[in-house]
């Protein structure tokens, strides 16, 4: 999720100037009401307790832009540590303008507040750990030159000390990009003041965690909203790790957002015009929008994805055609569980390992490059009788007339780039984890993968996994080892360790994300039975239709 926000040190006007427009870049003004001069953009920057070492370059960048007309005002929000304050004070340039909470009134509350002091005629945000690039100010405001109907501006973002290929969003975002998710880089935004005031936007409390996904998800049903497709900021990711009340709260609020834009979407006649424009273009898509927008069926991600990113069966049976001559053979999950009845290991790649492999991140691990060079290194290891490297195969090839399942959407969209790491001919089949799997291989065989073992579940504190008595009353006894639900590659050496202090007979039951599979190959060389299996008893009570499938399964184990 992108959190924060942006501003960059402006350009100078006589340079700025020369572009002949009637209203963006005419010199400073006078406040009518003070008579001091008015800035052309009002950075706002708010601070708790960040380190001075990500503080004062983040300071110095806003100092340092080409553009140089503006103010920049930074409210420290009652941080318990002296440091910010020193660091903030030091600097004697008269555009800072310094104002203090007087105790931790929290993001929203100081965000609201610095828009409240803004007099500039742009509004340009900065996060106090972000570096923006020289020319970023500069940049966003010849874009509002050139393009006098949009009222919000972004960038894309270099992400570091960790390099990742995200951050970079397309330019003309609409009520669709923020249904599938965030469509900016929040620390880069920059709007035109009065057009947020005419429509009296602020940061609403009541979403606390996800204050910046509701602020775009309300100021695109009135405003038009753009990205700069250029790096204008450095965005600094840290790999902290999540609380699991907070994910479930982000989770929560995430869907309530998608629900209230759903139904703008369904009632919006402007937003139907479109569809329809969409529906004359592809008849196909026609049947989702008379199933679905009619009855304001809850879907939000069949409106969203398949609606609007819908490809007909027709392209994608064509482009799968010649993914299926290039791809390697997986075995079925009846071979792979007889595998795994003999004692092998398995390893597993589904989407999300795929994507840090190739160093992105996701939900529940940040974008790490030893564990993107782990992955890549297993996936290229040759499966023996003791261990299974495992990935996602098309389960059948589609017709023409047969549903579109994930998975070919998922190879026939991204196998180009995914290929070139498959270095073997063969793999076995990752679906053994999933529902799927209870329809082609008899629950009692799979029950005798783990019959009168002692199984130590490896999984995730306060993780969806729970433990299904109808899959596991056949074990002879059974311990857990609970990790971070978030970012657990950062404590693997440890978790590692304690695994290692069980005999070499336990077998180990492995739910931990892209960690997982690199736990369970370097498990299975210290000559232990490790399954990568992730939430496999979630999948047995989705397949007996007691519950949703693991994605949409509340938070319910809390650990110890």
């Amino acid at each position: 999720m992108w959190v924060g926000v942006a501003h960059r040190k402006t350009a100078r006007i006589g340079i700025l100037c020369t572009i002949s427009h009637p209203s963006c870049l005419n010199p400073t003004r006078l406040n009518k009401r003070k008579g001091k001069p008015v800035p052309k953009v009002s950075v706002l920057m708010p601070v708790y307790n960040t380190r001075e070492e990500y503080l004062r370059p983040a300071i110095e960048s806003i100092l340092n832009q080409t553009f140089t007309d503006f103010e920049f005002i930074i409210i420290n929000d009652g941080s318990t540590k002296e440091a910010p304050a020193q660091i903030i004070k030091s600097y004697k340039d008269k555009r800072i303008k310094y104002y203090k909470n007087s105790k931790n009134r929290g993001l929203i509350y100081t965000r609201n507040r610095l828009m409240s002091l803004a007099t500039g005629e742009f509004i340009a945000w900065m996060d106090s750990d972000d570096i923006s690039l020289p020319h970023r100010l500069d940049t966003q405001l010849r874009y509002f030159i050139n393009h006098p109907d949009v009222s919000i501006v972004g960038s894309w973002v270099r992400i570091f000390p960790t390099p990742d290929k995200g951050g970079h969003q397309k330019e003309n975002i609409g009520v669709l990009d923020v249904l599938r998710g965030w469509p900016l880089n929040n620390p880069t935004v920059m709007w035109r003041r009065a057009d947020i005031e005419k429509y009296d936007l602020k940061y609403d409390d009541k979403f606390p965690v996800a204050e910046d996904y509701d602020f775009w998800s309300r100021a695109v049903r009135v405003l038009k909203i753009a990205n700069v497709q250029e790096e204008l900021l450095m965005y600094r990711r840290m790999g902290q790790n999540i609380s699991v009340s907070r994910a479930e709260q982000m989770e929560k609020l995430d869907k309530q957002i998608k629900q209230s834009l759903l139904d703008f979407l369904t009632d919006d006649v402007r937003v139907q015009q479109d569809i329809m424009k969409l529906i004359k273009k592809n008849p196909r898509k026609k049947l989702f929008y008379k199933e679905i927008l009619p009855n304001k069926q809850r879907n939000i991600w069949v409106l969203g994805v398949r609606l609007f990113s819908y490809k007909t069966p027709k392209q994608l049976y064509k482009k799968l055609k010649k993914v299926e001559r290039e791809f390697p053979k997986v075995y079925s999950c009846l071979e792979t569980v007889e595998k795994l009845i003999s004692g092998a290991s398995i390893c597993r790649y589904g989407d999300g390992e795929f994507t840090v492999m190739r160093g992105g991140g996701i939900y529940y691990q940040n974008a790490n490059p030893v564990l993107a060079k782990r992955l890549a290194e297993i996936l290229s290891v040759q499966s023996t009788d003791k261990l299974l490297v495992a990935i996602t195969g098309f389960q059948a090839m589609p017709s023409i007339d047969t549903p579109i399942h994930f998975w070919h959407r998922y190879w026939a969209n991204g196998w180009a780039k995914l290929k070139s790491y498959f270095k073997r001919d063969e793999y076995y089949n990752s679906f053994v984890s999933r529902a799927s799997v209870f329809f082609t291989v008899p629950v009692e065989k799979i029950r005798q993968i783990w019959a009168s073992r002692d199984v130590v579940f490896v999984v995730g504190r306060g993780s969806r996994f729970v433990m299904e008595p109808r899959l596991f009353d056949n074990i002879r006894s059974h311990n857990f080892i609970y990790v971070e639900p978030q970012n657990a590659f950062n404590e693997y050496d440890k978790i590692l360790k304690a695994c290692a202090e069980y005999s070499k007979d336990t077998l180990f039951f492995i739910s931990a994300g892209p960690t997982a599979t690199v736990l369970a190959y370097d498990l299975a060389n210290l000559g232990y039975q490790a399954l990568d299996l992730g939430h496999l008893p979630n999948c047995y009570a989705e397949y007996l239709n007691e519950a949703p499938s693991p994605e949409n399964t509340p938070f319910v184990n809390k650990g110890n």
